[in-house]
């Protein structure tokens, strides 16, 4: 067994995560007994660590136990069903147990994810061919790998998000929007989405649409600062300053670069009054982005409002 201090094990003594690493420093050692009684003792702590079972089920096969082993890289499958290696063992430690139907189809579910895996490795290849075509500039080009790389991984959402983009790029708003609600409905975990579709439906008028998609992305990604921004435009659109200038906050918190944020708090605020708070929005964003036109164009709006207020109040 690999050395290790008594003191060292006792204070690991329920560490699953340390138990598994003695472990498997016992296995590349050669040391199989003693990694078999560390990994025995981490999965016993921690039965859902997929790593400890795989590793205990190879040590257990390593040493002839094949029916332990086939218990554990059993149990492995259960909690990793989509890698290849855990079906593999299980198909040799079948197959030396002398039940070869059961190992028969532990190797055909093996084939079958060596297949999905080159699939998705595929996919990726042309993904990344289309992201360099529309970076390039080849539109046409992007969609067709995009398209192609969806025929082969169709429930992936981020490829028809890459999708949308370039049809966007080539002007077709159908084509986007359809792409941007293909992937919503694959993958709702996409924030990103929502919230171009968010711009898509404020862009029709569609207002409710448009805070709904916003209100989703937040769901998924509370500190959106672009999302944010755009649902904090929107309540200000509808009158609410006081709702809009707390989200456009918070999108400057979570993301202080952030220019459009800055130039719309700043109208917000220059809108309830606020000048020279808003005054000071529309420098910082100056700040970050001196030539910026809507910034300038903001800060001589406010200027002009300190003025007219001036005026006003000369006697």
């Amino acid at each position: 067994m690999l050395f290790r201090s008594q003191d060292y094990v006792s204070d690991h003594a329920n560490d699953a995560e340390a138990l598994f690493m003695l472990g498997r420093s016992n296995q590349y050692l050669g040391d199989l007994e003693g990694a078999e009684t560390f990994l025995k003792r981490s999965v016993a702590i921690d039965p859902d660590s997929y790593d400890a079972e795989y590793n205990l089920g190879i040590s257990l096969l390593s040493r002839g136990k094949i029916e332990e082993a086939i218990d554990s890289l059993t149990k492995a499958v259960g909690l990793r069903p989509t890698l290849i290696e855990p079906h593999f063992q299980l198909s040799k430690a079948y197959r030396r147990a002398g039940h070869t139907e059961l190992a028969d189809e532990q190797l055909a579910i093996t084939g079958r994810l060596r297949e999905v895996d080159s699939n998705k490795t595929r996919s990726v290849v042309l993904g990344n061919q289309g992201n360099a075509a529309f970076a390039a500039g080849n539109v046409d080009d992007a969609i067709k790998n995009y398209k192609e790389a969806i025929s082969i991984e169709p429930e992936n959402g981020k490829l028809y998000y890459d999708l949308s983009l370039a049809y966007r790029q080539r002007g077709s708003a159908s084509g986007e929007l359809n792409a941007l609600k293909q992937a919503e409905a694959i993958d709702p975990s996409l924030a990103i989405v929502h919230n171009q579709l968010g711009v898509r439906y404020l862009e029709a008028g569609d207002v409710k649409s448009a805070q709904d998609e916003f209100s989703n992305a937040l769901a998924v990604e509370p500190e959106f600062a672009e999302a944010l921004n755009n649902l904090g435009v929107l309540l200000a659109q509808k009158g609410n300053n006081r709702a809009a200038e707390a989200l456009l906050r918070r999108a400057i918190e979570s993301d202080a670069s952030s220019i459009q944020g800055h130039i719309n708090l700043g109208l917000i605020l220059a809108a309830e009054g606020n000048l020279e708070a808003a005054s000071k929005a529309e420098d910082e964003a100056l700040l970050l982005a001196p030539a910026n036109s809507a910034a300038l164009q903001a800060k001589s709006q406010i200027e002009a409002k300190f003025k007219e207020k001036s005026s006003t109040t000369l006697p």
